[in-house]
């Protein structure tokens, strides 16, 4: 019997400006900054949150007999419960020379916010914020509670297999600053799970797996509430082998995954914290194969290739934001002879292009955008490298270098129509030692 428990309190204060593209009004966007250095808008935002979780989980696991044969048996509790005060500010945005109105809410934008002179020179310094509170606040209490309970069944020497369901009891009630209350509550959720694993022989196995998916989301739609949890389901299919003793491993692998209720930005609206709020999507369906292989090829050396395809048959409504292809490949040689104390190693992730939609904003036309626009993120591949000295066996030094070619590329796409860069090249170097 494993049992946990656990309680844990966050205080989150956000209190900052940026310039970035936001709403203008009437469901257009601005604060376009161009290259003259015109154009930016400082947005401001003040909001604050405490938040107390408490969770405790219990689960059992053990062998039984049945039918001549020993199987595997589990079963388990979790419960747990968030708690989430925020209180409602109200907020001026001022400098040396100017005072705005004042914002319920602290939510400065592109219609609200202050001009920036010349974005090359950064902001100036005399922006700043001023908070007060107003004594009315948003609470959310959500909880998940569920029991489950699974059995491995060693129906013969090569075939296994795994049943499983879960029980899950959802609810998540929001009190908005004006009184009202709205509430979420599903009872009784089964998500089962069914999986089994055929040994061809000692190298090879062929497996297949199903289960369905409920998993409750952050996002808050622009009352506050929580958005409805991801309902679905999730199919996998593949075969893997080990060779050498087990050192090297290699999968391949089919899925398919149908996901509804995922959240999707909701336009330019905002939760009452000032946060972007969100809504319900259409829906997604991917489906793609993935293969893999690690190991030592031989006691010096260690390699890892991994390929990933991914077809969209459904999107939602913010559109793609992974890659159809995704490679990495890595190895690291230890040395031999007189360098016998160095290791070294180099790895690459590469990607095909991402066609995505810049929402809710998109691409602008004379400075102003009025809705979403498809934008084509181009590919790349990074490069990194590394080798490790080992002074003495207790005690060695590594040099690390990312991003070697310092290649510049995005991690982010298509919020407001921008993009956020990856890390240039980067170089470490560390010293660790044991006693």
């Amino acid at each position: 019997m494993n049992v946990k428990a656990a309680q844990s309190t966050t205080e989150a204060l956000n209190h900052r400006g940026l310039a970035k593209v936001n709403s203008i009004g009437g469901g257009a966007y601005g604060g376009y900054w161009n290259q003259d250095g015109t154009g930016a808008v400082l947005n401001g935002l003040h909001s604050s949150t405490d938040t107390t979780q408490q969770s405790a989980q219990v689960d059992v696991t053990g062998p039984f007999s049945l039918f001549g044969r020993t199987h595997q048996a589990m079963f388990g509790y979790n419960d747990s419960r968030t708690v989430a005060w925020s209180p409602q500010y109200r907020c001026n945005m001022v400098s040396d020379t100017r005072t705005s109105p004042s914002a319920l809410g602290c939510q400065f934008r592109a219609n609200n916010g202050f001009p920036i002179t010349d974005w090359h020179n950064g902001v100036d310094d005399d922006y700043r914020i001023l908070a007060y509170k107003t004594g009315l606040h948003t609470k959310t209490i959500t909880r998940l509670q569920g029991m489950y309970a699974a059995t491995r069944l060693s129906i013969t020497d090569p075939l296994s297999v795994i049943l499983g369901a879960r029980i899950s009891d959802y609810s998540s009630t929001t009190l908005a600053t004006s009184g009202a209350r709205s509430s979420q509550q599903q009872n009784g959720i089964v998500t089962p799970y069914l999986g089994a694993v055929y040994d061809l022989n000692d190298t090879y196995s062929l497996y297949a797996s199903y289960t369905d998916i409920f998993s409750p989301q952050s996002e808050e739609n622009a009352n506050g509430s929580k958005i409805e949890p991801i309902r679905g389901q999730s199919y996998e299919t593949g075969i893997k082998g080990a060779w050498f003793d087990g050192r090297v491993n290699a999968q391949a692998a089919y899925f398919l995954t149908r996901q509804e209720n995922k959240a999707v930005t909701d336009g330019g609206n905002l939760t009452p914290t000032g946060a972007q709020a969100y809504k319900t999507g259409s829906g997604v369906e991917t489906e793609g194969i993935d293969l893999e292989v690690s190991g030592a090829l031989t006691p010096d050396w260690n390699i890892y290739g991994g390929y990933t395809y991914l077809h969209f048959r459904r999107l939602n409504a913010d559109g793609q934001s992974d890659p159809s292809h995704l490679f990495k490949a890595s190895t690291t040689y230890h040395l031999s002879g007189a360098l016998d104390r160095l290791t070294v190693g180099a790895g690459v992730t590469a990607q095909t292009n991402i066609r995505a939609t810049s929402t809710p904003a998109g691409v602008p036309t004379n400075g102003v955008s009025r809705g979403p626009t498809d934008v084509n993120w181009s590919g790349y591949a990074i490069w990194n490298a590394m080798a490790k000295y080992q002074l003495t066996d207790e005690t060695a030094v590594t040099l690390n270098a990312n991003n070697l070619f310092d290649k510049t590329y995005y991690t982010r796409y298509g919020f407001y129509a921008g993009a956020i860069y990856g890390d240039p090249r980067s170089v470490s170097l560390t010293l660790s030692t044991a006693f």
